[in-house]
């Protein structure tokens, strides 16, 4: 009899942590942050191309919600690792045709490692990250590859 209630307690304890997981979420979304180009002439801060190869960090974006829907917030973590030194990021969010300056900038310490966290209104879409420096806008980074959330 102990062991028919063990198991069956474990067998609980196994449904409520599977429970979540298989009710869904949209989960999150991974991409490398490279070296940009510089802003292009007439365009915004999302209008740059990718032009280093050396990984430089990553940014997760995450819809939290039911699948296909969302509850209307995405959250954006950046983390920037060997970029420049003991300097402010403005963090900014493609998100279709839209590029938003988010409220959380990204500072470095003296090896140039950072982090940012930000939360934006957004639903199902692509998505991609930006780090522009405050000081010098030519300096700037890139998340690749572009992340569908849905």
């Amino acid at each position: 009899m102990k062991k028919l209630v063990v198991v069956a307690a474990g067998l609980g304890i196994l449904a409520l942590a599977v429970g979540p997981a298989i009710a869904g979420s949209n989960g999150a979304k991974k991409a490398t942050l490279f070296s940009a180009s510089p802003k292009r002439p007439m365009g915004n801060n999302c209008d740059r191309m990718q032009m280093g190869t050396t990984d430089q960090g990553f940014v997760v974006f995450n819809l939290p919600g039911q699948p296909g829907v969302g509850n209307g917030t995405v959250i954006v973590e950046a983390s920037l690792k060997g970029g420049t030194s003991n300097a402010t990021f403005d963090v900014y969010l493609k998100h279709g045709s839209s590029c938003d300056k988010l409220a959380n900038p990204l500072s470095t310490n003296g090896q140039g490692n950072g982090n940012a966290h930000n939360t934006a209104s957004g639903g199902t879409g692509m998505y991609q990250g930006f780090l522009v420096n405050q000081a010098n806008n030519d300096n700037a980074y890139i998340s690749v590859p572009i992340v569908t959330l849905n």
